[in-house]
């Protein structure tokens, strides 16, 4: 019996810790149907580290009004490279393209940085404590005159209060990426 319980326990704690979470701050430089303009931006970035999913939940003030939107990170990878005295690197990758009602649509951004360990509540993982990237966003819709370019460079900063608290309460990215959109709307942001 008593083992079955500890069976349980380290199942029940081993799938409720899966969440990494970062802070961000964004400069991306719009360009395209008649606009050339700098957007400035912060938000949130959850990882899935069972699913290799993230979402990002970006912030900012456009044209006066308090926006945030809510973004999948296509096809997430990480990868990691080993460094002299045992020190490491990761980088991670996404991008996709589809084809949606506004036209074509292609995504992509690397981030990298040095790991550290990461407290996650119960247990510590190695994954970098903050990390610099570039990313980009292609828009084709009616010709030449409906491309929009987006470039965007990002800094990230582990959360580590955020992390600890969506683990110790076993939440999926989902139910993380809900509790950060209510925080936006309460702060007064419209998605």
């Amino acid at each position: 019996m008593l083992k079955a319980f500890v069976l349980l326990l380290l199942t029940t704690v081993a799938s409720s810790a899966q969440l990494l979470i970062y802070n961000f701050t964004a400069q991306e430089q719009l360009t395209g149907r008649g606009v050339d303009t700098v957007v400035r931006s912060s938000g949130t970035l959850v990882i899935d580290l069972i699913t290799d999913t993230a979402v990002r939940l970006s912030r900012a003030r456009v044209n006066g009004i308090r926006r945030f939107s809510i973004s999948d990170e296509f096809d997430l990878i990480h990868v990691r490279a080993r460094g002299p005295l045992g020190s490491s690197r990761s980088l991670f990758i996404s991008g996709g393209s589809t084809n949606g009602p506004d036209g074509y649509i292609e995504t992509g951004a690397h981030y990298s940085g040095k790991d550290a360990a990461l407290d996650l509540g119960w247990y510590a993982l190695t994954m970098p404590r903050s990390f610099k990237g570039a990313g980009y966003t292609f828009l084709a819709g009616d010709g030449f005159s409906g491309v929009i370019i987006s470039t965007v460079t990002i800094n990230h900063t582990f959360a580590s209060r955020a992390t600890i608290d969506a683990n110790n309460a076993a939440e999926t990215i989902e139910q993380a990426a809900e509790r950060f959109r209510q925080l936006y709307l309460s702060q007064g942001y419209v998605e």
